[in-house]
């Protein structure tokens, strides 16, 4: 099973409909990083950090 943790509800909702187009169940959590993970387990952890370019 995959899991899917984010912030923002667009990018959420990208991800589902992007999981129903290629048949692959996943669960999708909207909540912050300073909230306990809802996930005791994982194999694997990818993240990205936001970064901010200023000239």
């Amino acid at each position: 099973m995959h899991h899917l943790i984010e912030v923002d509800p667009v990018l959420s909702r990208v991800s589902v409909h992007l999981a129903n187009f290629l048949e692959i169940p996943f669960d999708v959590y909207p909540q912050d990083a300073i909230m306990p993970l809802p996930l005791e387990e994982a194999d694997v952890v990818i993240g990205d950090f936001p970064m901010a370019i200023i000239q």
